[in-house]
């Protein structure tokens, strides 16, 4: 038998088109569970071309590229380091076969990476209905809302204070000592306060209301032109799905065991079957809630690497698992490489071997899949085997993205903090406990304000200094600067005051193209 390349999804999706066109409902061609609006985005594919809905998608791929782009160049990753993490994604050749057989699932990433945009800049509110929207094209965004929730804290953005606005006029200057002048002299002012409990928790009611209300305007909209057949099989379906076929998910077995394959005369109680059904409907996402929300809770100040174990975690530990849910956290990836230390000498052959081992179990299911489903010479045991060894690579994996991570709180003092950045750095050998005892004592020490600025490897305690210190100085003993040199090293013996003097100034020196500060 030969393998169609089109994914069946896209066939089902351009028929539901088909009979938008005629001016019927997409649900009334059988396992269309979309959005009906999607039907719509591909009516092209009925009046020009049917694979005018891969071309949209492959479009989509492009679009996240750029918008990964634009945020790590905002949270102040050089430009070279960003072009090579978004290369990981524009070159992948899973997301490139995702989207080219008819999978929409880079459409979907493109508003979850608009609504961290928008999140980034400060607009809560524009943020939650993005991020509404793609919830509403595909149900698996809302697991961001609560990490969302989270990183809207009393660091959040705000208007510049007088010491920030100050600063932003060191790109002006044309000296360096017109440039320390200014920074004196900013530092002389008032300088950041944190939002009150009461404004934060505001906030974060504002962002719920929003998504809130985008979401129910757009299903108000959908069950008015499909009905209730629309809450049904595009929405409830989704949360109570349970789906015997062999998947990449290792809970398909006990659900073929329970559910496909009990013979309706072996005496087994209808009640005991329908319990089951609700145990491997329900327990699944119960399992995979828990997790996401301590995930959140645990790791939503750095808001983007939070985003992408949640979107790993998920999809392996979801009750249906397919190659398309890749594209899934492999979108979000890009944004978490500048912090990673897996390219460092000493972690380079353990997270090649991870890298490798993920491979190597998503083939060998692969390999299985198809000998039980095209060659009729394999086993639903030996499917289900690779199942659980993918979830073994997957869980490895996780723990070592957490391991090898430099966390970076989102926002610091009111503004856009900067991203830990060790990628390609000539000296990798990077203290992470050192980074996380940092990241944790400034996640405790956030009510009282204090920031904490601490030295390079192997220079102990570090430096202590009080909020007066400048946004991403705390970061600047684990950044590595296109200059080719680290920050902390040569700066780790002096005061605070001129450790954050120095990165300023260092920061300034590259954006007016001065090699050397």
């Amino acid at each position: 038998a030969q393998l169609a390349y089109s994914d069946i999804d896209y066939l089902v999706v351009s028929d539901g088109a088909a009979l938008v066109s005629a001016g019927r409902s997409p649900f009334d061609r059988s396992t269309f569970r979309y959005s009906p609006l999607l039907a719509l985005a591909l009516l092209p594919n009925v009046w020009l071309h049917p694979s005018f809905g891969k071309l949209l998608f492959c479009v989509a791929d492009l679009c996240v590229g750029a918008l990964l782009h634009a945020i790590l160049c905002a949270r102040g990753v050089p430009a070279h380091v960003a072009d090579r993490c978004v290369a990981a994604w524009l070159f992948n050749p899973v997301a490139i076969a995702i989207s080219t057989r008819g999978s929409h699932d880079a459409l979907i990433a493109v508003p979850v990476l608009g609504a961290l945009m928008m999140h980034c800049r400060g607009c809560p509110v524009s943020a939650a209905g993005i991020l509404a929207a793609a919830a509403h094209l595909k149900l698996y965004p809302v697991i961001f809302l609560p990490a969302f929730l989270v990183s809207i804290d009393e660091h959040y953005l705000v208007r510049p204070s007088a010491q920030a606005a100050a600063t932003l006029e060191l790109g002006r200057s044309h000296s360096l000592r017109d440039a320390v002048v200014r920074l004196q002299r900013a530092r002389s002012q008032p300088g950041f306060r944190p939002l009150s409990h009461a404004r934060v928790v505001w906030l974060r009611i504002q962002f719920a209301l929003a998504f809130g209300v985008a979401y129910t305007c757009l299903l108000a909209v959908c069950t008015s032109w499909c009905g209730r057949t629309y809450l049904r099989e595009g929405l409830l379906y989704h949360l109570s799905r349970t789906d015997a076929r062999h998947n990449f998910s290792p809970f398909f077995y006990p659900t073929l065991l329970a559910l496909g394959s009990a013979p309706s005369g072996d005496g087994t109680s209808p009640l005991l079957q329908a319990m089951l059904g609700h145990v491997l409907a329900y327990g699944p996402l119960l399992v995979s809630a828990g997790m996401l929300l301590l995930i959140a809770i645990k790791l939503g100040a750095d808001l983007p690497f939070c985003m992408l174990l949640q979107a790993t975690a998920f999809v392996a530990l979801n009750k249906v698992c397919t190659a398309q849910y890749f594209v899934w956290y492999l979108s979000l990836l890009p944004l978490a490489l500048p912090s990673t230390l897996a390219a460092a000498e000493r972690h380079r052959r353990p997270a090649a071997a991870l890298v490798c081992g993920w491979a190597g179990s998503c083939g060998a299911w692969l390999w299985l899949a198809y000998r039980l489903e095209y060659a009729g010479t394999g086993s639903y045991t030996q499917v289900w085997l690779g199942s659980l060894c993918f979830l073994a690579a997957n869980g490895a994996l996780l723990c070592s993205m957490v391991r090898w991570h430099v966390p970076t709180h989102l926002f610091r003092r009111g503004r856009l903090a900067a991203q830990a950045c060790v990628l390609g750095a000539p000296d990798r050998e990077t203290n992470v406990e050192l980074v996380r005892e940092q990241f944790a004592r400034s996640t405790r020490a956030r009510q009282q304000g204090h920031l904490t600025v601490f030295g390079a490897a192997g220079e102990g305690d570090g430096l202590r200094s009080s909020a007066s210190c400048e946004d991403g100085a705390g970061d600047a003993a684990r950044r590595w600067m296109p200059t080719g040199e680290h920050i902390g090293g040569a700066e780790a013996g002096r005061s605070a005051n001129d450790f954050a003097i120095a990165y300023t100034l260092r920061r300034r020196a590259l954006a007016l193209g001065w090699t050397r500060s």
